[in-house]
């Protein structure tokens, strides 16, 4: 491992060996922990598969006490786990392994086959810490932006159960010890454990996102965007979390609104713009169902095209939303100059507003049009930073392909085939979905991915990409075969 990392180094940006912090020590982790007094802020154990010998020792309660004479007094024991690898048994004897060594721990899922659980004796408030001060998000908000933590809203998506929904879950959970290591003798080598509805549907009753009546509602109810939140949860995988939501919120408006979002988001176009209606006339202030009711419509309303319906719904729409209306007109008529004008409105959307995405778009599309002579900063460099942060919240395949321009721009056959290679990844997706009947894709959808590959491939056979020509390659070989798939699927239109 270590020296895998030390052959791509040159690389990264940032290579962690490097660092005058990380000292590298090669040994068993609970040999390693003995043989030092040294206390730490935070531990971090992320064993290999918890059946093996060299790693079920490491999910035990001796283990977990180790752990815990190195922290200082507010340290934190971070434990992952892979829910494919356990059952729900597993996974409750795991949560009260924790709970007989910590006194507070709290579980999160950041993507749908994974968990990470907080353990400390300190009480972890982190998302009131987050909603009073902005810390440690307006201190290192790059940091955090590159993994999608840009808010005390993300936090409250990836929190599954907190300590008190822990300590009801793991009741019946039997402590796991060196003596009676039952995740060595129980895991689910296969990998046939918990799938992301199970783990949903075990977590609902302990959620506290999902009971309205908890701390999330109180301490945090009036700081959270809970439109926002549910789209996160549709984006990250959790569409029957998001599902169960709308039952919990008080608001009618947001609720129909997050079922639509859900509904458009599989493709359900024509059901979910009656939901956005109903959640329109239910408040008739709601400003980001008026938004994403015009959202998939901006072409068509900056064309003169579009319906009486949607021209009036615009024009009570201001601020923010009326400059992502005004920009896209200037977009469309490659008014970049217009567009620059536009830079500082655009620039103060908040992360969690539904016109996020698009207002970022357009700050995107100007940058990767406009010369870089006379400006202190790269804007295709300013334009990639912008992608990297926005696709996280909404990967759309625009934004991929606007990454790839920046790699052209930049000169950077890397970043142009990896962000190639994203698109092709987010149209076989999209295709898989379409197969399972997950998603409904439209003519419209089907000519826009088609143009978008015909593009790329182009510039795949090009000498541009010779450093990386056998990536190059294998991305070519994947766009054709889905070239041909789309043209199949319109065939069948």
């Amino acid at each position: 491992m270590i020296e895998a990392n030390q052959a791509i180094s040159s690389f990264r940006a940032h290579d962690p060996l490097a660092d005058r912090r990380v000292t590298v020590i090669v040994n068993d982790a609970r040999n390693a922990l003995r043989l030092s007094s040294k206390r730490y802020d935070i531990i971090v154990s992320q064993p290999s598969h918890p059946w093996t010998a060299g790693a079920s020792h490491l999910y035990t309660r001796e283990f977990m006490s180790i752990a815990k004479d190195h922290l200082t007094v507010d340290g934190v024991f971070v434990q992952w786990m892979n829910t494919e690898f356990v059952d729900e048994v597993l996974l409750r004897s795991l949560s009260a392994t924790l709970l007989a060594v910590f006194a507070n721990v709290r579980v999160y899922q950041p993507n749908p086959g994974a968990l990470f659980f907080l353990a400390s004796d300190t009480k972890l408030k982190i998302e009131h810490q987050i909603a009073q001060s902005g810390r440690p998000l307006s201190e290192h908000s790059s940091h955090f932006a590159r993994i999608g933590l840009n808010s005390v809203e993300d936090f409250v998506v990836s929190l599954a159960m907190d300590e008190e929904g822990l300590r009801n879950f793991a009741q019946s959970g039997s402590i796991s010890s060196d003596n009676r290591n039952i995740m060595a003798t129980n895991s689910r080598s296969r990998g046939d454990g918990l799938k992301s509805v199970d783990v949903s549907e075990l977590f609902a009753s302990y959620d506290p996102l999902l009971n309205n009546d908890s701390w999330v509602y109180d301490g945090l109810g009036k700081e959270l965007n809970l439109t926002y939140i549910g789209s996160r949860l549709i984006h990250n995988g959790f569409a029957l979390r998001a599902a169960k939501l709308t039952e919990s919120i008080k608001d009618r408006s947001t609720a129909l609104l997050i079922h639509a979002i859900n509904l458009s988001h599989h493709g359900n176009g024509t059901e979910a713009l009656e939901y956005l209606r109903e959640s329109i006339r239910e408040r008739p202030g709601n400003r980001q169902a008026s938004y994403r009711l015009i959202k998939n419509r901006l072409s068509s309303l900056v064309s003169g095209t579009a319906s009486e319906e949607i021209n009036v719904v615009a024009r009570y729409l201001d601020g923010v939303p009326k400059a992502v209306i005004e920009g896209w007109g200037y977009a469309a008529r490659k008014n970049w100059l217009a567009l620059i004008e536009l830079e500082d409105e655009l620039a103060s959307s908040k992360v969690t507003d539904l016109w996020y995405p698009e207002a970022t778009q357009l700050r995107i599309e100007w940058r990767t049009k406009v010369k870089a002579q006379g400006m202190e900063r790269n804007p295709a460099l300013e334009a990639l930073n912008l992608i990297d942060r926005t696709v996280l919240i909404a990967p759309e395949l625009d934004l991929y392909v606007l990454r790839a321009a920046c790699g052209i721009l930049m000169k950077d056959p890397h970043i142009f085939v990896e962000s190639s290679r994203y698109v092709a990844n987010f149209i076989e997706l999209r295709l898989d979905s379409v197969k399972n009947d997950d998603y409904t894709i439209t003519a419209n959808e089907l000519r826009v991915m088609q143009s978008r590959l015909k593009e790329l491939s182009g510039k795949l056979k090009s000498g541009f990409v010779k450093p990386v020509k056998q990536r190059a390659l294998d991305t070519l070989i994947k766009m054709n075969s889905l070239a041909d798939k789309l043209e199949t699927i319109e065939s069948t239109k």
